[in-house]
């Protein structure tokens, strides 16, 4: 079943404003996500997202605060629609030897950022929505730039219904962007470094 998932940047909106105008109900306790994204050595999946590029694919392992245990997740964009496949409870140190033997992945992939967030979890007639805020990258590539702090403010609508996506961007004044925690911490980190020489 295609998911669809449009975002929307909404760092200058009030949360409580969003919650009445939208009609969010609350669907789960608020929850901090960490995310460990996985790339080849000259970073084909950054730049393939940079490049607006598709198919297109990200490779992260995640868990969340308090919890041991950690699932691999591979999300492929295509036109219009992503697909999430995930292995759960994984050994993290072996995230290659899965993907070669669930996916037929030929490309080895190392550790590059790390991305930690609290998530809010909405329902209204639209579909599921999140919110995602006191977003931190950790740089695993560089080492000497330990980690930045974002001042973004992510919602995210997800569905399975082409016609209520399309009547969600008409009915409200929010302007759906492409963005990508994994592109923004990478670029993020980037800038630093060319600014620092």
């Amino acid at each position: 079943m295609r998911r669809y998932e449009i975002k929307f940047d909404v760092s200058e909106y009030d949360l409580t404003n969003l919650i009445s105008e939208l009609q969010m109900i609350y669907l789960y306790p608020q929850r901090k996500i960490i995310s460990t994204y996985y790339d080849t050595a000259h970073l084909k999946y950054f730049n393939d997202s940079e490049e607006g590029l598709l198919p297109r694919k990200k490779v992260r392992v995640r868990n969340y605060e308090n919890d041991k245990n950690f699932n691999l997740e591979i999300k492929e964009t295509e036109i219009d629609f992503r697909r999430k496949l995930v292995l759960n409870n994984i050994d993290n140190k072996k995230v290659n030897d899965l993907l070669i033997k669930n996916h037929k992945y030929d490309e080895i992939v190392l550790p590059k950022l790390k991305v930690m967030y609290n998530r809010k979890y909405f329902q209204c007639r639209y579909g599921r929505i999140t919110y995602d805020f006191n977003i931190k990258y950790r740089d695993l590539i560089l080492g000497n730039f330990n980690q930045i702090f974002s001042q973004k403010k992510i919602l995210e609508l997800k569905n399975t219904n082409l016609k209520l996506k399309d009547e969600f961007i008409k009915n409200f004044s929010l302007k759906n962007i492409r963005f990508s925690k994994y592109c923004d911490g990478i670029s993020s980190f980037k800038d630093l470094k060319k600014n620092r020489n």
